[in-house]
């Protein structure tokens, strides 16, 4: 059986209230355009994997960009209170209609940034990554001693930061996620730094990875 992973890393929307709507300005479309926009991506991205694997597993966390309700600079309902859950929740249920019973999506539970799965033998986690507060190893090392189940993952796949990043520490090995945006010229002016647009491809099979490829 070929299953493929088509993890949702938060973030999918730029929003407008986060970083006290510094981006207000800066942003091509409005709100709900943005969640349009992703909505029809995500579906057509779906359907075309769906043709292609036994199995689909669309794993969906929420980002701070996509937080619903903001006051002031805070979150102020629940972390699944989000854009980017909720536009995929509407793709899973017009997958669902579809009839592609084969194709699953995952979310976090009520109130909870992550989401952990068993894949083809490897505890894998899911994180958006603003939770670490740029600490990820720190931080997942934390999440073992509390025993909640991602602090079991060998593998942790985050967004957040925008760049590529492959850490392996001990057995495990932390990924950060490039972005497929076109970049910030707000951080380039500010840092000199930037990041090409790009995504990563990888196989999992019997708790080890292989066959890596970033894709620019």
């Amino acid at each position: 059986m070929y299953w493929e992973m088509l993890p949702q890393l938060g973030d999918c929307i730029e929003g407008f209230n986060s970083g006290g709507g510094n981006r207000t300005w800066r942003n091509d479309l409005d709100l709900t355009s943005q969640i349009r926009v992703y909505r029809r991506l995500l579906l057509h991205v779906v359907k075309e994997y769906s043709e292609l694997a036994d199995s689909i597993i669309v794993p969906c966390v929420p980002g701070n960009h996509d937080e619903a309700v903001r006051l002031g600079n805070q979150m102020a309902t629940n972390s699944t209170d989000s854009f980017n859950l909720d536009a995929a929740s509407a793709v899973a249920e017009a997958i669902q209609l579809w009839g592609a019973d084969h194709v699953k999506f995952v979310f976090p539970k009520f109130d909870t940034l992550t989401i952990t799965l068993n894949v083809a033998g490897t505890n894998v986690g899911f994180i958006h990554g603003h939770q670490t507060k740029g600490k990820t190893i720190e931080w997942w090392a934390k999440q073992a001693h509390g025993m909640h189940p991602i602090g079991d993952a060998s593998l942790l796949l985050s967004g957040h930061y925008h760049h590529l990043n492959v850490l392996q520490s001990g057995a495990k090995t932390w990924i950060q996620m490039p972005s497929l945006d076109g970049g910030s010229q707000w951080f380039e002016d500010r840092t000199g730094l930037n990041a090409p647009a790009g995504l990563v491809s990888f196989v999992i099979n019997n708790g080890k990875w292989e066959h890596y490829r970033d894709w620019e």
